[in-house]
């Protein structure tokens, strides 16, 4: 595959308060055209911010699900009554439109953006965008960027735009490239006490797209069992794995000491049934919320897994280039820190790339996500590339969902394999 001739834009967006309120300082950090900067008002407020992370997850408006967010809703213009006042593509669009003016404000660092795709356009590439965020922004990076839309088109989805997303912190970044067969681990977990997914659908459909891969004897693929997470801590400390699938729940929220179950992150006491009509009603207000995936216990059931503890594992495996977390909200972030989201929290511990979900994610998208990204890999194109392509295959309701986190600055395109 040809090298890029286009350079990457790497792109700032951080907080500041000028003693009037916090705003938001957009900056080009790099580019051939030109580093200009811009201070704006931030796109929403943190209830507002809510308020549309909600809606553009949800499929359907059901009003009686948005009784505390209707007051936001209509100030932002999007309810009358009861009902939305206009059609969800017409919102997603808004959504777009809003942050495509608070990262490229007209002047200078929009000018930029346009020269640099119009010059990708004519090399008919995409222009590589790598978009750097504060690790205490958690407020921006809970933001879907990747719904950037210019007007006429969203920038991502048409491929006009390759994005990806930075954590700027001055740990070392570890080097992505590899040699050697691909050795991967596949983690489908199951939880007997979580609502049902297909047992083998997404396993088959990332053996099928890396088959030119075995057949090459270039790859060595192991799925985990029991799906533990005695047995994934032990199998991090042993084979030195490239990629970790993880296939299963994910959330963001609290979880809580007591009865151990996940509670959402807006909770401070915990709702959880332990028995008929009783709560659980542990306070919470001691506990940060924070994304978690669900392994499953020897029983069975759901044991959830912080961020913090799955940064932990894969901290023992140093040969591990790629994380996979094909699981709901599994990229989501709170307003707190960055790191607080668990594939954020993977970047920091040194996993060089990790591309997770934002939202929840309907079912049927999985397979095709699974089946598009390994296809890609199999082709030894760049992980900027296989999300391009995975994203593809997502319906309108759906391709906003994926995100592409890495740690290098010097590789925004996510160089897995070597030359």
């Amino acid at each position: 595959m040809a090298e890029s001739s286009i350079d990457a834009l790497q792109h700032l967006i951080a907080v500041y308060d000028d003693g009037e309120g916090p705003a938001l300082e957009t900056r080009v950090l790099s580019s051939r055209w030109g580093t200009p900067s811009a201070r704006v008002a931030l796109p929403y407020t943190a209830e507002q911010a809510d308020v549309v992370l909600k809606l553009i997850e949800r499929p359907t408006f059901m009003a009686p699900e948005f009784q505390r967010e209707l007051p936001a809703l209509r100030g932002l213009g999007w309810v009358q009554g009861t009902q939305l006042s206009l059609p969800r593509p017409r919102l997603l669009e808004q959504v777009g439109a809003r942050l495509y003016d608070t990262l490229f404000p007209r002047g200078a660092v929009r000018t930029v953006l346009n020269i640099g795709l119009s010059q990708a356009r004519q090399a008919r590439q995409a222009l590589l965008l790598q978009l750097h965020l504060d690790r205490e922004a958690g407020h921006l990076a809970r933001l879907p960027w990747e719904l950037l839309y210019d007007g006429q088109e969203y920038l991502v989805r048409s491929g006009r735009l390759a994005l990806a997303r930075y954590i700027a912190f001055r740990a070392p970044a570890t080097p992505l490239a590899l040699q050697g067969p691909l050795r991967v681990l596949v983690v489908v977990a199951r939880p007997r006490d979580l609502p049902g997914l297909d047992e083998s659908a997404e396993l088959l459909a990332l053996k099928g797209s890396l088959a030119i891969l075995a057949e090459e004897q270039g790859l060595e693929l192991q799925v985990l069992e029991p799906p533990t997470w005695r047995a994934f801590v032990d199998a991090m400390s042993g084979t030195p794995y490239h990629i970790v699938h993880f296939d299963g729940h994910g959330d963001f929220g609290r979880r809580c000491p007591a009865c151990r179950r996940l509670v959402p992150a807006g909770d401070l006491a915990c709702q959880a049934r332990i028995g008929p009509g009783r709560a659980c009603g542990a306070p919470l207000e001691q506990v940060s919320p924070q994304g978690h995936l669900a392994f499953e216990r020897s029983d069975g059931t759901a044991d959830w897994r912080s961020a913090e503890n799955l940064a932990a594992a894969l901290f023992r495996n140093q040969a591990l280039r790629l994380a996979v977390l094909s699981a709901c909200r599994s990229a989501a972030v709170g307003q707190g820190p960055v790191f607080a989201g668990t594939a954020p929290a993977l970047i920091g511990m040194g996993v060089p790339a990790v591309a997770a979900m934002q939202f929840e994610v309907p079912l049927y998208t999985t397979v095709s996500f699974a089946e598009a990204f390994y296809g890609a890999l199999a082709e030894r194109a760049p992980l900027s590339e296989a999300m391009a392509r995975a994203r593809a295959q997502f319906d309108d309701e759906s391709w906003y969902r994926p995100a592409l986190y890495l740690r290098s600055m010097g590789d925004p395109r996510g160089v897995l394999f070597a030359k």
